[in-house]
């Protein structure tokens, strides 16, 4: 990680609808602690919890729930960031910038998310788990609406909290495409 930090490159986050905003390396952990993203995480939250639709959950209390959905959607989250991260250390020695496909970083959290919920419901409420077709289809439910709140956090979330960190206004992903300079950034780190 510090290899990352010490000489930054330039990542081109790319949603399905070929919407991309541009960051440095050094500014994801900034951005992914920023007051905004954590208040976007509560609304995934709130979307997952309002979206499940299996048969097994809709009977179950909402308090017992809770839990179940956080640590979907916190496994969601972290395998996004793994794969994330993989793909920018690969990229690392290859290229100064980094193309990161969203379609595929979304896809695995969704069925990271979906398989960690569906265990822990499973185990939870001691009900056999789903059989394999429906879990896919339900892993295909959640990726869309993956792609759909990366949409919203592309051009509502992530160019606030970039125009927060490199203190200019941003309100578009086409703000984002402005950048640091990287020489400045990597003088600054050494």
């Amino acid at each position: 990680m510090r290899q990352i930090m010490a000489n930054p490159r330039i990542l081109r986050l790319r949603v399905l609808s070929m919407d991309e905003v541009h960051l440095t390396t050094a500014e994801v952990l900034p951005m992914l602690r920023h007051r905004y993203a954590l208040m976007f995480y509560a609304v995934i939250l709130c979307a997952v919890m309002g979206m499940d639709v299996g048969r097994s959950v809709t009977d179950a209390p909402l308090e017992l729930m809770v839990p179940v959905y956080a640590m979907a959607v916190m496994f969601g989250l972290s395998a996004a960031l793994g794969l994330g991260a993989l793909i920018v250390l690969w990229g690392q020695s290859r290229a100064s910038v980094i193309l990161v496909p969203g379609p595929v970083v979304m896809l695995a959290a969704s069925f990271v998310g979906h398989l960690a919920g569906a265990m822990a419901v499973a185990r939870m409420l001691d009900t056999p788990p789903e059989p394999l077709s429906l879990f896919l289809l339900q892993t295909v439910y959640f990726y869309a609406a993956a792609e759909a709140l990366m949409t919203l956090a592309l051009h509502g979330v992530m160019p606030r909290a970039l125009g927060d960190l490199r203190g200019r206004p941003m309100r578009r992903p086409e703000d984002t495409w402005l950048l640091p300079p990287v020489r400045q950034a990597r003088d600054e780190a050494g």
